[in-house]
């Protein structure tokens, strides 16, 4: 159980690094001079985005110097996500730091990309470990990893068509998909709760 907790609490955090984009991709300005109260939110607006690398950055930190203490203190899922977090980060930052409005989305859609990336993966080990052992997965779990892989790719092939939409369209989307992951979320840890 200590492991599935650190998997969903490395998911929180990239949920939250997530939130985070979506709400600033749409409204983050570019790092422009600015007069009064807009200078100083693009000023706030690239502190908070340095500082969540920092934390993004020192959670990944924990995480490997926990396994090199002890080998799978956090599996490699959980390292995964946050590596994602750290890139996610990463690019926010260097979106704010950006006169171009292109790199508005560009964290965005790295979010949606991160995901499918994972959600592939999971797919595929669950494949192949199936393969080597014969029904290792369950067909019903098999399906979800499926559909969630679906779910991921066509996300992403929404993200990078979110530039091109009006910004309420985006918005909303957004919204729609944030509830959609609250509930899946809620699930989860319910099933899990119900383990112990």
């Amino acid at each position: 159980m200590c492991q599935s907790n650190r998997f969903w609490g490395s998911l929180v955090v990239l949920a939250v690094l997530g939130l985070g984009v979506i709400r600033t991709v749409d409204t983050a300005e570019p790092a422009a001079p600015a007069s009064g109260d807009n200078k100083q939110l693009a000023e706030i607006n690239l502190k908070y985005a340095e500082a969540t690398l920092a934390l993004a950055q020192a959670e990944l930190n924990k995480a490997l110097g926990a396994n090199k203490r002890f080998a799978n203190t956090y599996p490699s899922a959980s390292l995964e996500y946050l590596h994602r977090s750290v890139d996610i980060a990463q690019q926010r930052l260097d979106a704010y730091k950006s006169s171009s409005p292109t790199r508005r989305y560009e964290a965005f859609v790295a979010i949606q990309e991160g995901g499918l990336k994972i959600a592939d993966a999971d797919y595929q080990k669950a494949l192949t470990a199936n393969q080597r052992t014969g029904a290792s997965v369950s067909a019903d779990e098999l399906e979800r990893l499926r559909c969630t892989a679906e779910v991921a790719r066509l996300r992403y092939e929404r993200a990078k068509l979110a530039e091109s939409e009006p910004t309420e369209v985006v918005m909303g989307w957004q919204l729609q998909e944030l509830a959609d992951e609250v509930l899946r979320l809620r699930g989860r840890v319910e099933m899990l709760s119900r383990r112990d």
